[in-house]
């Protein structure tokens, strides 16, 4: 392997094998969105851009040398990248406004700020975790990428000013290699311990800027030469790196990090061996290039076109709807921003560029504030209203209760009080759900809290997840362990109990674990035992379900908007609580008729469900009211005293 002198410099010409790679990264990336099953790791065509961005924008700075004009680099990359975003923000708000419940396309006006103003990957990392909405209400969260890029163009130079004049201009190539080594090591620890963090933060994908920049460095004006054969064979597995990572990444291999890697030198052997005679054959093609140089357009317009198709929809994208979308408007919208916007700005520089765009962002800022402030009541028609109305009122009483009502924690509250009827209440995110049931059915009860969202708590709980680690993220999963050990293995506080309640939205991962959980109960204890079936799931939350589909109070939703499965997972659970004597009682039977659930309350008044799948408060009191005979029944039957219904809760038991 030699370094040979060429008559250009290298990263200063135009390469067209470069946009060959924005071409596979960004096809990478749609279809991933447009759901194709066999690419679950479409989402690393942004590193692959991120390393063709760390090797260009560093070329471009070392190349002017003394020369670099930060101020100058700042306006290209505007004129270069905020036009295309701005076009993409006004009109993606617009139809939002049009097309989607009210409280939602707010939110896409508060995301559309955020992009304007390049913060979106930290707007959407305050809003990521279990509470986190459905992608599909999001049509500006693939903004983040952008963001991330604009904040490394804003820092990124800085320091490698401070590096020339600290360091020398030798030396760089040895601080961007030491940064992708520090950044890999650390970015592969927040994937394992602060997955939302390493995700959107721009920090932890420094390392894959620094590949790029490192070969930038490297390279210079020479080209990497190596006998054909070899050059051949390095491009082919470049190329295999990044299409194997798309193929075989997935949930449970998330980028950054470790995982990442492959595609990322991938894309680094490729800058740094073509042109190869495979390089023209794939990447160099008149498709290829002209799909890499409109890629940026059709990055920004294809996720708000699929994000509000499903919104719209409720359903997951079949064939038919995935080919007009990923082939015709995707790339069509894709093409038309380019031509239209993209290059109609990217080299025309206004005599006042500051002011310029500072003028263009505040016209643009005006849209979502406009939209939020007067098009979005405006647009609200008289079954919205009413229906704004009922979600208005459920979120607000619903929003303490979804973790930790403020009601089920008092001074004590994890205690078994002498002389009162003491409960306590195991489960996940819907354990609030049946404590707000709880409440109505024994007024008086001292129900004590015992649930963490997104915890399998149950006997068991640390093999399971030593089984299938990549459910939830390090620090949550070690406390649902912790908490599930500690509140199993307290056996005096079990028996002080009068009844020990499940309330969890069953997957097909709980029945064994429920089985192996009520019978330790069962030898620890002679406590009755409650268990409650899984609540109505939607594909999309409750509140656009109504708003989409017109829905009026006595409607139920649709079958084609309920999980697939969710039928399925009460006759499971029940099979297990019959076997060890606990009792049963269904939201679904109650909730819903011939598989058509409720919408809203009885009276009319509130949504049954706040998202996808957590009951509101008013719809829990409703169910306990509903079903307290049949609760006092099912407890009453596992004891030979009188039932506990039979006393009157907060009065002295009888024994």
């Amino acid at each position: 392997m030699t370094l040979s002198s060429s008559s250009s410099p290298r990263v200063a010409s135009y390469r067209a094998d470069i946009d060959g790679l924005r071409c596979v990264a960004v096809v990478a990336v749609l279809l991933f969105h447009l759901g194709f099953d066999f690419i679950e790791g479409g989402y690393i065509g942004v590193d692959v851009f991120f390393v063709i961005s760390g090797f260009l924008v560093t070329g471009n700075i070392l190349r002017a040398g003394d020369g670099f004009q930060w101020g100058d680099f700042l306006a290209r990359r505007v004129r270069r990248l905020m036009p295309a975003v701005w076009a993409t923000v006004v009109v993606t708000v617009l139809v939002s406004a049009w097309l989607m419940q009210a409280d939602a396309a707010r939110e896409v006006g508060r995301s559309a700020l955020a992009a304007v103003f390049s913060v979106s990957n930290i707007f959407f990392w305050l809003q990521s975790g279990y509470w986190d909405t459905d992608a599909a209400l999001k049509p500006l969260l693939h903004t983040w990428s952008l963001a991330v890029e604009e904040q490394f163009y804003l820092l990124w130079p800085l320091l490698l000013i401070l590096a020339r004049r600290w360091i020398g201009p030798q030396r760089t190539a040895a601080l961007f290699i030491g940064l992708f080594l520090v950044g890999t090591v650390v970015s592969e620890w927040a994937v394992r311990e602060v997955p939302s963090t390493a995700f959107f933060w721009m920090p932890f994908r420094i390392q894959e800027f620094a590949i790029g920049a490192a070969l930038a460095a490297l390279l210079g004006e020479r080209r990497l030469t190596l006998t054909p054969a070899r050059r051949e064979l390095g491009v082919l597995a470049g190329l295999i790196l990044i299409v194997g990572s798309a193929v075989v990444m997935n949930q449970a291999r998330q980028a950054p990090g470790l995982w990442a890697l492959p595609a990322c030198l991938g894309t680094a052997m490729i800058i740094a061996l073509a042109p190869t005679r495979s390089a023209r054959w794939l990447l160099e093609n008149p498709v290829s290039v002209y799909l890499g140089r409109i890629s940026y357009s059709l990055y920004l317009v294809h996720w708000p076109l699929v994000s509000l198709y499903v919104y719209r929809s409720g359903v997951a994208l079949g064939l038919a709807e995935q080919t007009v979308l990923g082939g015709g408007d995707a790339w069509g919208g894709g093409a038309l921003l380019h031509h239209l916007v993209e290059e109609r700005f990217r080299y025309r520089r206004p005599a006042r560029p500051i002011l310029a765009y500072v003028l263009a962002a505040a016209l643009v800022v005006m849209v979502p504030l406009g939209t939020m402030q007067w098009l979005i009541p405006w647009r609200v028609t008289e079954h919205d209203a009413t229906g704004e109305t009922a979600l208005r009122i459920t979120r607000a009483e619903s929003l303490d209760e979804r973790l930790v009502s403020p009601r089920a924690c008092r001074p004590g509250c994890n205690d078994p009080q002498p002389g009162r009827f003491n409960v306590l209440v195991l489960g996940d995110s819907h354990g609030p759900d049946g404590f707000n049931a709880l409440e109505q059915v024994y007024p008086g009860a001292n129900l004590i809290p015992s649930w963490r969202a997104s915890c399998m708590f149950m006997v068991g709980a640390r093999e399971w997840y030593a089984r299938n680690p990549g459910q939830i993220d390090a620090q949550t999963r070690q406390a649902c362990i912790d908490a599930a050990e500690r509140t199993f293995a307290d056996v005096g506080r079990l028996q002080a109990m009068d009844l020990i309640v499940f309330s969890y939205q069953s997957t097909p991962a709980h029945p064994p674990l429920l089985d192996e959980t009520l019978a330790y109960l069962r030898r620890v204890t002679d406590a009755p035992i409650l268990v409650f079936g899984i609540a109505p799931a939607y594909t999309q939350p409750l509140p656009d379900i109504v708003h989409a589909l017109a829905l009026k109070r006595g409607d139920g939703v649709p079958s084609d908007r309920v999980v697939p499965g969710t039928w399925q997972a009460d006759p499971a659970t029940l099979e297990v609580t019959h076997r060890h004597g606990a009792g049963f009682v269904s939201r679904l039977d109650y909730f819903c008729k011939a598989r058509r659930c409720r919408t809203f309350t009885v009276d009319g008044t509130r949504l049954t469900t706040y998202d996808r799948h957590h009951m509101s408060l008013a719809a829990a009191h409703e169910f306990g009211i509903a079903r307290a005979e049949t609760i006092r029944a099912e407890v009453a039957r596992q004891v030979a005293r009188p039932g506990p219904g039979d006393d009157q809760p907060g009065q002295t038991k009888a024994h």
